[in-house]
């Protein structure tokens, strides 16, 4: 009985871990535009990645910012045509009173940039 039990642990380990969803999840918009293609248009974050146009970043690691809910700080593994790098970035959501999602704005904490992101809903 161990020996399953540690051959069920070993198969679980290996498989490793999902993050869990986060309102930051979906797909964001560079701009409210239906004449841009979306691939040049969008950035769809889900399912443990960030994919935007030809990156693509496996999100290796995500923490919560304070208790609001509003802001992660993620480590991802990403790569862009023949180039891999790890890169460290805030994420935070700005919301209207009622907790409409308004932004979802981005700072590189490697190369010092900010996007902002629109939901255009």
């Amino acid at each position: 009985m161990k020996s399953l039990a540690a051959a069920c642990v070993i198969l679980v380990a290996g498989v490793g871990p999902t993050l869990a969803a986060t309102p930051i999840d979906g797909t964001w918009y560079f701009e409210c535009n239906p004449d841009i293609p979306d691939a040049e248009n969008t950035t769809v974050i889900g399912d443990d990645k960030i994919v935007s146009g030809g990156l693509v970043c496996d999100i290796i690691n995500i923490n919560r910012i304070g208790g609001e809910g509003q802001v992660w700080r993620l480590s991802n593994s990403c790569v862009e045509q023949d180039e891999r790098w790890i890169e460290d970035v805030i994420f935070g959501i700005e919301v209207d009173i009622d907790g409409k999602i308004l932004h979802l704005v981005e700072v590189g904490m490697n190369e010092g940039y900010v996007v902002t992101y629109l939901t255009c809903k």
